[in-house]
């Protein structure tokens, strides 16, 4: 069931327009919602960290920086319908704003009451089952790789062969590095570009039997059968040659790097992969930091 009150956030430079849709909400057109405005980045940021509004207006007079916006507020609040505002009616930038995850574009001129409160309740509806309809899905949105769901189905089974078997597994946690530089230099589609790539490079290096899954953001998570060409320093052979080769070839502004993690899954003491992922995720970190000091001395 559609809730019948939705928390809207607006973020719009002007505040006579943001008043001028205030007015709008509040008019007798069937539904409850509360409105709150913003004229920054930064300061819509600061409020879906305290709290998540079911919608966000999204009105940028400068329409690249607008789609920077919309993928950035895609990224940190999921859970929201976000409806793009244009000054005209832009149908290349329309249609990319969709194809990044607005659902719904809306001209300045053509807002009223009734047409926009129709709009934030559809729009909220499509966001809810879209984001339900994630949840049962495997695969990453983005990248096309598992997602956290399709990684623990296709692991259990995994560790029941190598049970059965009498066979290791090595799963990695591994780490884009760079990614916040990127977006803040490039903007938040060079940073997706960025994602997607790490991910063409992780199946690169890997076999097609390895399980290799999208952990959300800048992180991945690999597991493969334990054999001979699974030793760590065999793995990071593998994967910076394929990171040297990507990086010479594309030549973008940046190179991809990566922070890698190790934990061992042993048949004759098995351990849950969810213990090995946090293992492996601690691992990494290590690793992070002891570079870290490595440059700093």
């Amino acid at each position: 069931m559609i809730r019948n009150r939705i928390a809207v956030l607006q973020l719009d430079p002007s505040a006579e327009s943001a008043s001028r849709v205030s007015e709008m909400l509040r008019g007798p057109i069937g539904w409850a919602f509360s409105h709150s405005h913003v004229t920054s980045m930064r300061d819509a940021i600061q409020f879906i960290e305290g709290r998540t509004p079911d919608a966000i207006l999204l009105a940028w007079p400068d329409e690249t920086e607008a789609i920077d916006a919309l993928m950035e507020l895609r990224e940190r609040c999921p859970e929201a319908a976000i409806l793009l505002v244009l000054d005209n009616d832009d149908f290349e930038i329309a249609t990319k704003a969709l194809r990044l995850g607005a659902q719904d574009v809306l001209q300045v001129g053509e807002i009223r009451g009734p047409e926009l409160s129709r709009s934030l309740v559809f729009s909220c509806e499509r966001q809810r089952v879209q984001e339900k309809t994630k949840a049962l899905t495997l695969e990453d949105e983005l990248t096309g790789l598992y997602n956290q769901r399709g990684f623990y189905t296709l692991a259990a089974e995994y560790a029941r062969i190598a049970r059965e078997t009498s066979k290791g597994m090595v799963i990695l946690f591994i780490d884009l590095d760079g990614l916040k530089a990127i977006n803040d230099r490039y903007g938040h589609t060079e940073g997706s570009r960025a994602i997607i790539a790490a991910g063409g490079v992780l199946e690169t290096t890997f076999r097609e039997t390895d399980l290799i899954a999208r952990w959300g953001g800048d992180e991945f998570a690999v597991l493969l059968m334990e054999t001979e060409e699974t030793g760590r320093e065999q793995i990071l052979d593998r994967l910076n040659s394929v990171l040297m080769r990507f990086n010479t070839k594309m030549r973008r502004g940046y190179d991809l790097a990566m922070s890698v993690g190790f934990a061992r899954f042993n048949p004759e003491d098995p351990r849950p992969v969810e213990v090995l992922i946090k293992e492996a995720d601690e691992n990494m970190y290590k690793e992070k930091r002891s570079r870290k000091v490595a440059r700093e001395d």
